[in-house]
């Protein structure tokens, strides 16, 4: 145990398992965030996140496979009802009666 508490101790630790493949995943989540909320058609104060998940496969008690992911949830654009004023049926039906 003194080897897993040793390592975790080096300030490197997380640097070296996450690398920069994660860092820039996380930046890509973090660049669709700032966008929804600049977003006109979205609620400017709606709720977002980013969701990070590392999950851990031991291949045995000395490797492991650690596989990174990042999803965002974001604020859905408001629907604005559209309505139109088409003045054919008056037309219509006045012509029918003729």
């Amino acid at each position: 145990m003194n080897d897993i508490m040793e390592l975790m101790d080096r300030t490197s630790f997380a640097a070296e398992i996450i690398g920069s493949e994660f860092d820039s995943l996380f930046v890509g989540a973090l660049y669709e965030v700032l966008v929804n909320i600049r977003d006109q058609r979205t609620d400017a104060g709606g709720k977002r996140e980013i969701i990070m998940t590392t999950t851990f496969h031991p291949e045995d008690r000395d490797n492991v496979v650690i596989d990174f992911s990042v999803e965002t949830k974001l604020a859905s654009p408001m629907i604005r009802p559209m309505h139109r004023n088409v003045g054919f049926l008056q037309e219509l039906v006045y012509s029918q009666r003729m």
